[in-house]
Formats: structure tokens, C-alpha cells, sequence
């Protein structure tokens, strides 16, 4: 197997001196092309900080990271934009929309900052087939915040998906969900991963989560244990 993820040594601290909180603490960790990996833990035991560096959104950390055969430490800001239009989509517990725009709208963003990006009118075609994916195509014109906490995940994930991400990192993507809508989207993340090919690496407390993935570790205050 192929790893996209290569993580070794990986220390992020957030403040300084007395006040100084140590979040991950030489984390080590490889993450192999075509798995479904979920990362549990308590709230503040590092989750989130995990994926913001493996998804090159946190640079201020200690130890060495491949992304994709790419050692982030050494890329510029541009090249890592590049990187992560290119390989990397997220899915955000608070969803992250733009609730002045449509669902359609907010679907083609990614392609405004995208490379080579196809024409309007593709991006919009490419947009639809991934809201039909999520079971939205009947919502494209409405704006995201007149849809419920589901359907604005969906959205979320419709946005992640269309540029064909190889790596897709989501932190407690149902966590403000009732357990009917959070199973849809498991069903989703399972779909994209069976038939898509998608390698996700998912923060969650939800343990339905974990039945759909290949591999389960967990964080303990900034430390990995792998044994879960």
C-alpha cells in the first residue's frame, strides 16, 4: 500500500511559558492510500489539531510531515494551496458555508481558487452531480441557511468532494446531528470510500463511525495509542 500520510514526531504547543499547553506530544502516524481512519479521544486531547496538520492548515508544529511524497516543512504557502486543492478536501463540524450564498454556489467555490479550473458552466455541471451524490440536486437554488443542520453537512461534504480529492479530513462531521441524519452521512462517508477510492481520516466521538472504518486510534492528552 501506498502512504499519503507520514507523520513522525509531530509536537504542537499553543502558548508560551507558564501559560504554555502542550496539545500533541510526538505523535507518530502513517496513513495508507484507501483507508478509512478514525481518530477518537475527549475534547482537547489533540483531534482537531492532528488534522489541521495533516492538512497543512497549522504549519507552527515540531517534527517532520509527508503529504503526498511532499515534505510540508519545506513548501511555500503557494505550493501548499496548490497541494491541498489539488489532494485534500474538508468536512468541518460547524460546516463552514457562506450563508449569503446558494447551495450551488457554495458547492463550485473550491474551483475560484483552483488551478486550471474548469469553465463556469462545467464547475456548475460537475457542482450538480456532486449534489446529487448527497441527495440535494432539488435544492441548488436555496440558500444554505435556509436548510437544516443535515442538509447544510451534506452541502459541506458535496463542497469537499467536487474537486476529487484523494484525502479527506473531517473533525466531528456529525457531531451537532440528530443519530437519523448522522447515519446518512456515515452511509455517505462509507459510500465515498467503497466506491470512490476516498482515504478519510474522521475525529469523532461517534462510534458508528468507527464500524464503517478500517482503523481506529486514539488521542490521549496529545498522545497516540493505537491499541483502541
Amino acid at each position: 500500500m501506498t502512504e499519503i500520510v507520514q507523520a513522525s514526531g509531530i509536537r504542537r504547543v499553543y502558548g508560551q511559558g507558564h501559560s504554555a499547553r502542550t496539545a500533541l506530544d510526538r505523535v507518530h502516524l502513517s496513513v495508507e492510500k484507501g483507508e478509512f481512519l478514525t481518530v477518537f479521544g475527549p475534547s482537547g486531547s489533540g483531534k482537531s489539531t492532528l488534522l489541521s496538520i495533516i492538512g497543512t492548515l497549522d504549519r507552527d508544529f515540531e517534527g517532520t510531515l509527508s503529504l503526498f511524497g511532499h515534505d510540508v516543512t519545506k513548501l511555500h504557502d503557494s505550493d501548499l494551496s496548490r497541494l491541498r486543492s489539488k489532494h485534500v478536501g474538508f468536512v468541518f463540524q460547524g460546516f463552514n458555508l457562506l450563508d449569503h450564498l446558494s447551495v450551488l454556489e457554495n458547492v463550485t467555490v473550491p474551483f475560484l481558487f483552483a488551478q486550471n479550473a474548469p469553465t463556469r458552466t462545467v464547475s456548475k455541471q460537475i457542482a450538480i452531480r456532486a449534489l446529487e451524490r448527497v441527495g440535494l440536486a432539488d435544492r441548488t437554488n436555496d440558500r444554505t441557511g435556509e436548510l437544516s443542520g443535515g442538509q447544510r453537512q451534506r452541502v459541506a461534504i458535496a463542497r469537499s468532494v467536487v474537486m476529487k480529492p484523494d484525502l479527506l479530513l473531517c473533525d466531528e462531521p456529525t457531531g451537532n446531528l440528530d443519530s437519523e441524519t448522522a447515519e446518512q452521512i456515515i452511509g455517505l462517508f462509507r459510500s465515498l470510500h467503497n466506491d470512490g477510492g476516498v482515504t478519510l481520516v474522521c475525529a469523532t466521538h461517534d462510534t458508528r463511525i468507527a464500524k464503517a472504518a478500517t482503523r481506529n486510534i486514539t488521542l490521549r492528552a496529545g498522545q497516540l495509542d493505537e491499541n483502541t
